[in-house]
């Protein structure tokens, strides 16, 4: 597909002033447009849309300054209706006017046109060795662009300047382990945080992909089905919390309805606006000690982590809410959920972690999860709705699909 997509990006700048759209690239080269949109995103790093309106703004720049032609003329020359319409998106995309482009001495950074070098796939799967390859390599942006897009198991998430922030999967004897990495490509440094941690014995990662999102195919190992789940990025709670599996339960398998769904967003949010209308730590000790199932698992000064668990219809969900009175910030972090199949839960504070009963048994313990490997902000969501990261459980996802 390399060489396609170089005869592709040959054939915008031939056509650089016309209405081209993916139909008709279809129609020229005889690929799907879905196929096209994808490779596109995989290899030229943005999507085949924003490509030729940077590129075509990027090229009248450049004559900008190395002709004297009218602004009027140029943008009729690079299809744009009016002189008016050109200003109003050149300015959105470089912060100036055509007019100011051309009499000042400011810079904007123009889009180079793509050359695509290879594809050389691989696959690394350490940490190191893929911030390695990448910043030891990279020295311009293009090269950039090729060397993320040759390793099949890193997907580039967002840039900015030589930061990067990738998502990448480890296969590991027994998990995937996906993270994000924050990566500087001048510096070198990097860190990484846990996103999820697939157990392989159950599910499979099947493909990772960037077409207009980034995204993952699942597949159930005992049932062959597939799912597609969209990578986002959600908001980080400041307290995160991690259950350790550690007790035998026999799983039974079942779906959870909408409306159970949604009434648990909804009992998170009643105790999210409870807690944030609170004066004092008497008051919120109180509310917490009139709540069933909710426990004050930390305070310190002005800052609470709060544990509620939620039991509809034999699914249990377990959620932190972090409050600081001070900051006015209250987020909340679901980390357990699963179909018990018991109406006789109940969770108890034991320390510093919160233990989970089900018929009078032990059946989890949780605790803050903390260290240098944090759980990144990045989420997944599932076709039904559902997102989370961490510990997340999606196994009932795939009992949505015929």
């Amino acid at each position: 597909m390399i060489k396609e997509l170089n005869h592709i990006l040959s054939y915008i700048e031939e056509n650089i002033s016309l209405e081209l759209s993916l139909r008709d690239i279809s129609d020229e080269f005889y690929y799907s447009e879905s196929y096209i949109s994808r490779n596109f995103n995989k290899y030229v790093g943005r999507s085949f849309k924003d490509y030729l309106n940077k590129r075509r703004l990027s090229r009248l720049a450049i004559d900008l300054k190395r002709t004297e032609k009218s602004i009027e003329y140029l943008a009729h020359n690079y299809g744009y209706s009016s002189q008016k319409y050109l200003s109003n998106l050149f300015k959105r995309e470089f912060g100036v006017t055509p007019n100011q482009y051309r009499k000042g001495s400011m810079f904007i950074q123009i889009l180079p046109m793509r050359e695509i070098k290879g594809d050389n796939s691989m696959k690394l799967n350490n940490i190191n060795d893929i911030c390695m390859e990448i910043s030891h390599k990279a020295d311009n942006q293009d090269n950039l662009l090729d060397i993320i897009s040759n390793l099949d198991n890193v997907e580039l998430f967002e840039q900015n300047d030589s930061m990067l922030r990738l998502v990448s999967y480890i296969d590991n004897e027994k998990t995937y382990d996906v993270y994000e990495i924050e990566l500087s490509v001048l510096a070198g440094n990097y860190s990484k945080k846990t996103i999820f941690e697939i157990d392989k014995s159950k599910h499979e990662i099947v493909d990772f992909y960037r077409d207009k999102e980034l995204m993952f195919v699942l597949k159930q190992i005992d049932t062959g089905k597939e799912i597609t789940a969209s990578v986002y990025d959600g908001v980080l709670a400041e307290v995160i919390m991690h259950t350790a599996m550690e007790y035998p339960f026999n799983d039974i398998t079942k779906t959870q309805s909408s409306e159970d769904l949604w009434k648990l967003e909804e009992e998170i949010q009643v105790l999210k606006d409870h807690v944030s209308s609170c004066t004092n730590s008497n008051e919120i000790i109180e509310l917490v000690n009139d709540e069933d199932n909710c426990i004050l698992l930390k305070h310190f000064g002005s800052e609470f982590v709060i544990v509620k668990q939620i039991n509809f219809n034999g699914f249990i969900t377990l959620f932190s809410v972090y409050l600081n009175m001070v900051d006015k910030k209250v987020w909340s972090h679901s980390f357990f959920n699963e179909y018990i199949g018991s109406s006789k839960t109940s969770i108890k504070k034991d320390g510093i972690t919160c233990h989970q009963y089900v018929d009078g048994k032990l059946r989890s313990k949780s605790f803050i999860y903390s260290g240098e490997e944090l759980t990144s902000s990045i989420c997944l969501k599932f076709p039904s709705g559902i997102s989370g990261n961490g510990g997340w459980d999606f196994s009932s996802e795939f009992d949505n699909i015929d």
